[in-house]
């Protein structure tokens, strides 16, 4: 009996493997076609590590992480009922409808983002939709985000984070190693500051007070405690609301305080008069 030649071994394991491969992937599509709940409506993703939050003096919280979502589309899963779809979806997303069809026919990928970072008073409603069957093809992905619930407050330096949840600018950025994960780890550390958000609140409300008045184009204020030169209140104005980057300008953003050029002689005045009140040398009067 003749052998095989050696070429004809390595071909049958080729095709073999090959044949495996084409059975698994068929395998997989039939499973996600008949039974989609299988494949799971919320994506797992490694998107779930947690930023360290930034506090205040008090510990009021100026920063922190809270869970959100990205509505994904499965194209080939998807196109079927995609009208009916972009129907719910568009209300819920204040996207247009045409537009979400548009975008998911248009795209060469079949994994399509439709909108990113998403709070849970719109994930809810999605959600549910999802789960009635109502929105094949369509899942959530939990990502985490930075939200800062003063909003406007201290907002130029706490600075902002990007999409990926990196530091972009102010205390955000000039902390971000301390403030991310660093080595595997799930949770960064805290950042406390000496800023006092009462003590803020009430410069900012006096910055902004004097910006009318005097019709200026900005204003910043710093208070100290002169024993321990700790920084109760860091205001620059105008500023921005860091939970919507998108509405802010680059000079609303800045920190004007620590790029602002100023002469130190106008700074020191108030300390001469200081002391001065202080020693009874004048009155508030004089």
């Amino acid at each position: 009996m003749e052998a095989n030649p050696p070429g004809k071994g390595r071909f049958i394991v080729f095709a073999s493997l090959f044949s495996l491969f084409i059975l698994l992937v068929y395998f997989r599509y039939a499973q996600l076609m008949l039974f989609p709940e299988t494949a799971g409506n919320t994506i797992e993703t490694n998107n779930l590590i947690e930023r360290g939050p930034i506090l205040d003096r008090n510990g009021t919280i100026l920063a922190m992480q809270t869970r959100l979502g990205n509505i994904t589309v499965w194209k080939p899963e998807a196109l079927q009922t995609l009208e009916q779809s972009a129907k719910l979806l568009a209300p819920l997303l204040e996207i247009n409808e045409k537009l979400i069809i548009d975008r998911v026919r248009q795209s060469a990928s079949s994994f399509i983002y439709l909108k990113k970072r998403l709070d849970q008073s719109v994930l809810g409603n999605v959600e549910a939709l999802i789960k009635e069957g109502k929105l094949p093809g369509i899942a959530i992905e939990p990502v985490m985000g930075r939200i800062y619930p003063e909003k406007n407050l201290a907002s130029n330096l706490i600075g902002f984070v990007g999409d990926e949840n990196q530091g972009l600018g102010g205390l955000e950025y000039a902390f971000e190693s301390d403030l991310a994960p660093q080595n595997g780890q799930s949770y960064g550390n805290q950042l406390i500051l000496t800023i006092d958000a009462k003590v803020q609140y009430i410069l900012e409300s006096i910055a902004k007070k004097t910006l009318e008045e005097n019709k200026a184009e900005a204003a910043m204020m710093i208070a100290m405690t002169p024993q321990t030169g700790d920084i109760l209140g860091y205001v620059s104005i105008p500023n921005f609301n860091p939970n919507d980057i998108s509405g802010s300008t680059e000079m609303d953003r800045m920190d004007r305080p620590a790029v602002w050029a100023y002469e130190p002689g106008s700074v020191f005045k108030v300390f001469t008069i200081a002391s001065m009140i202080d020693t009874g040398a004048i009155s508030p009067s004089s």
